[in-house]
């Protein structure tokens, strides 16, 4: 029974893959299709991303030091914050140790002016002789003092209260120049960061500049070979003069001597043409070639003698 049930297992088996095959068969060219379309999307996909890649590189790299740059201003800012907390204090302490001293001075002053007021109490005690009664002299001195005592205490009060308003005012000034000196640092940082942003910025377009003026460059000796190329596709060709006739002899022409500094090169010369001729400033060129077609400017005398264009420079 166990072998039949396992025949029976692997007939279904290989019934179901045999029924795959046939389905898969006829697919297999679309599937082909498939792979090579996704090989090319896969490329490009991986052309664009290391493209992008490169392009994130530098964004970061200059992201990291706005980032850095951010950090130090921030390290700067709590520096500063710090140092006025601790003139805050310095202040604080400054100011109470002023108010004790304040407070010393008026508590002596009044000191002394208690113990003046208790010197001349006990002056008043004292009798005094005089023409007129003992007792109103004695209110009266009494009187004057109480009013001088009153005078002084409010004196002593004003002179306080201007004392606060001029420290007040002065630690008013003392922290506005602070704030601003603070302020212009700030802005001072700030503006360092802005310049290495922009001198960054620059460097980038620099480069890129670089490179398209370096295409140009490439751009304009390719031109430049071209019409240098098509210039000397298009140059005249010279060719050897032959002999006239069958029964004049003829030898190659003699190597020409040294040229003036204005002379036009020698193309082919007709010895018997140059009878009558001064041979060291006049040669004989052929007709229509480059010399006889010589600019005007280092011409100054053309002679026609036999079909032959002699011409003197």
């Amino acid at each position: 029974v166990c072998r039949d049930a396992e025949k029976a297992v692997q007939d279904r088996k290989t019934d179901i893959s045999s029924q795959n095959s046939e389905t898969e068969k006829p697919k297999e060219p679309q599937k082909e299709n498939d792979i090579k379309s996704l090989v090319k999307d896969s490329r490009s996909n991986s052309t664009e991303q290391v493209s992008q890649s490169k392009e994130l590189s530098r964004s970061n790299s200059i992201d990291e030091r706005i980032e850095a740059k951010n950090l130090e201003i921030k390290k700067i800012n709590q520096a500063s914050r710090s140092a006025s907390v601790e003139d805050q204090n310095f202040r604080r302490s400054s100011q109470s140790l002023q108010d004790k001293l304040e407070t010393n001075r008026v508590s002596a002053q009044i000191s002394r002016i208690e113990k003046r007021y208790s010197r001349s109490s006990s002056d008043d005690d004292r009798p005094i002789v005089e023409v007129r009664g003992s007792r109103e002299v004695k209110s009266a001195e009494k009187n004057r003092s109480g009013t001088d005592l009153n005078r002084s205490g409010t004196d002593l009060s004003r002179s306080g209260t201007d004392l606060n308003r001029s420290s007040a005012e002065l630690n008013r000034s003392a922290e506005k120049n602070r704030v601003s000196a603070e302020v212009n640092r700030v802005n001072a940082e700030v503006n360092k960061v802005n310049a290495e942003i922009k001198r960054i910025e620059r460097s980038f377009s620099r480069s890129n500049s670089a490179d398209e003026k370096r295409v140009q460059e490439l751009g304009v000796r390719k031109e430049e070979r071209r019409k240098e190329d098509k210039r000397l596709s298009q140059s005249v060709e010279i060719r050897p003069v032959t002999p006239q006739s069958k029964e004049q002899e003829w030898s190659p022409p003699k190597p020409p001597a040294p040229l003036p500094p204005q002379q036009v090169v020698v193309v082919a010369v007709n010895e018997r043409a140059l009878d009558g001729l001064v041979a060291d400033s006049v040669v004989l060129v052929e007709p229509n070639s480059l010399a006889a077609s010589t600019p005007a400017g280092l011409v100054t005398k053309r002679h026609e003698v036999g079909g032959w264009t002699a011409v003197k420079c």
